[in-house]
């Protein structure tokens, strides 16, 4: 059956390619009679058909040999030999990547909107496509910037248009999913916090807006190793009541907010602060008082440690906690929470907990937990310093490609592509877009709890493994 209905969700910000960002979107037909919506980004121009059995079509600007219009039709035309199909049927499935012998036209009919406005934008990105990418990337900051400089918060969006202050206002971005930023406004205001994306991605007019009340902390973090993050964490109302229906986070619980410097985040840190310090509820002794980038003070450290040891806190929440108060976030794969191994049966149907056997020696690393492993990694070790001190005899250091010392280790225990090993059947998207569109080798991909142990904890080659566990 052929489904027509523009309720398609299948355009999201992870399509996009590294770096890219969204410029516009408008009501569109394909050669005339495909219904869809055309949508511009900073790296390429995307058609999505409101039949969602069609993929999505992607075409790179730095692909594109013309791009004309004719504004007596309305109509936009783009010439290319290479393109993308996405996401056929609302699968997230490896991208089809289709390269022509001849360069293919495809003209595009605008509803609703002069043509000329779209290709100019389009006309801009193609340029920008053809720089250096140093230079495009700086154009396309101050081409962004200028779009956000001329949009203008919406105060029908305040709580209490009529009587409510708003106390800052700054361009920031929005983190939808781990991979996925919006970029628009952030409000804070006298009763609310408020963030209004610069583009309505679905035609639904989606804000987020969430009362002081149900604000339970605001921590400081860090992207893409810079200090200019934040994470607000909100108390969630039961799905079922309209309020909750009205406001939507980018995650279930928190939003984690980007700005483009660390004195913009904190002068809106500071005015959260003021306005929750302030509120009813922010008596230090009320459990409903928020918290404000206090988890990684010693008292409260302290406070969740007796909670875990007299069985208050589980260990996954305590888990959960000496994370988070270290600045990890669920909202970043870069610094995604981590925890430890700890047993060393993923076999057994059933385990004692009080039988040491079932558990991994603790007072080792994983890395040191097979001997003939960590021998390597201390041989690498000392060949590394052994050309390390010979440079220093010779009056010069030694390092290796990258300018380090002698190390054991020589990868990180987390970072983006091992976050996504474990989380591929959740989050198959985002392998996709980390991947370029395709999945990582079936024999790099998850497939269990215990070969994943094998592997990691005692390195044994995958072929030796008797069984496979579903």
């Amino acid at each position: 059956m052929t489904v027509t209905a523009r309720s398609s969700d299948r355009f999201s910000l992870l399509l996009l390619d590294d770096g890219e960002q969204y410029v516009t979107t408008c009501i569109a037909t394909m050669e005339s009679k495909l219904p869809g919506t055309l949508r511009i980004c900073t790296k390429s121009l995307f058609f999505e058909p409101d039949d969602v059995a069609l993929p999505i079509v992607r075409v790179p600007f730095a692909s594109a040999t013309s791009l004309d219009c004719n504004q007596a039709r309305n109509t936009m035309s783009i010439a290319t030999s290479a393109y993308v199909l996405m996401k056929a049927g609302g699968l997230d499935v490896p991208y089809a990547f289709v390269k022509e012998k001849r360069d293919v036209s495809v003209t595009f009919g605008l509803v609703h909107i002069d043509v000329h406005h779209i290709h100019v934008y389009a006309q801009q990105m193609v340029a920008l496509s053809r720089l250096p990418p140093k230079e495009s990337l700086s154009f396309q900051e101050v081409f962004l910037e200028g779009i956000e400089k001329a949009s203008r918060f919406d105060c029908g969006l305040l709580r209490e248009p009529l009587t409510e202050r708003v106390l800052v206002e700054v361009g920031a971005l929005l983190c939808l999913s781990q991979m996925a930023k919006v970029r628009g406004k952030f409000v804070v205001g006298t009763r609310g916090v408020y963030f209004e994306p610069l583009h309505d991605l679905h035609g639904r007019g989606q804000r987020w807006v969430h009362e002081h009340e149900r604000v339970a902390g605001v921590l400081r973090r860090r992207s893409a190793g810079q200090d200019v993050a934040m994470e607000i964490v909100y108390r969630v109302v039961s799905k079922g009541s309209r309020r909750s229906r009205q406001c939507r986070s980018s995650q279930d619980g928190t939003w984690f907010l980007v700005f483009r410097n660390t004195e913009e985040r904190e002068r809106v840190f500071e005015a959260l602060c003021d306005v929750l310090s302030s509120s009813p509820s922010s008596s230090p002794s009320s459990p409903a008082a928020p918290i404000l980038d206090t988890l990684h003070h010693e008292p409260q450290l302290s406070k969740a440690t007796r909670a875990w040891q007299r069985g208050a806190m589980t260990n996954f929440e305590y888990l959960v906690y000496l994370n988070v108060a270290a600045g990890r976030s669920f909202n970043d794969l870069a610094q995604y929470p981590v925890f430890p191994w700890v047993l060393n049966d993923y076999t057994s149907a059933t385990i004692d907990l009080d039988s040491p056997s079932h558990y991994r020696d603790l007072s080792k690393p994983v890395g040191a937990l097979n001997p003939t492993r960590l021998e390597t990694f201390r041989q690498r070790y000392r060949d590394m310093k052994d050309l390390e001190l010979a440079g220093d005899a010779h009056g010069h250091g030694h390092h290796d490609a990258h300018g380090h010392h002698a190390f054991m280790y020589g990868t990180h225990y987390s970072c983006p592509a091992y976050v996504l090993f474990w989380l591929v059947r959740v989050m198959p998207g985002h392998q996709l877009r980390l991947q370029g569109g395709k999945f990582d080798a079936p024999d790099r991909l998850f497939h269990s709890v215990r070969e994943s142990f094998v592997s990691v904890c005692i390195d044994l080659d995958r072929r030796a493994l008797a069984h496979r566990t579903p």
